[in-house]
């Protein structure tokens, strides 16, 4: 069985800060980020954003190969180096459901991929 990591990071975007949903996954070299329900911190009233460009896309999975390093800093949390930050596969959704269920589903193809690295 090959080893899944669950990290209590955001493993992609740079406004996952603003996300009240996150989720990181690593397993097999591959780095596998769901993200959204995106609400801005500086906006007064703000509703919710979406990520694309598409109406309901308010959460998405993006998958990325990693290196064999760890991300300085990191303190041993098993979070590792992203090799490049072109995603290879990912997917948009309308709802926290929908980004449960794809994240499982990528996580899942990776495990059976094997090594990315």
């Amino acid at each position: 069985m090959s080893k899944r990591i669950e990290l209590g990071c955001a493993g992609h975007f740079i406004c996952a800060s603003d996300c009240h949903f996150r989720r990181h996954t690593q397993v097999n070299g591959y780095r596998v980020s769901t993200v959204g329900n995106l609400y801005y911190s500086h906006e007064k009233n703000g509703g919710r954003k979406t990520l694309g460009a598409g109406e309901n896309s308010f959460f998405e999975t993006y998958v990325f190969r990693t290196t064999n390093k760890p991300v300085a800093d990191s303190e041993g949390c098993g979070c590792m180096e992203v090799a490049e930050w072109s995603e290879i596969d990912g997917q948009r959704y309308a709802t926290a459901g929908e980004a449960q269920a794809g994240h499982e589903k990528y996580v899942r193809k990776y495990m059976r991929k094997g090594g990315g690295k």
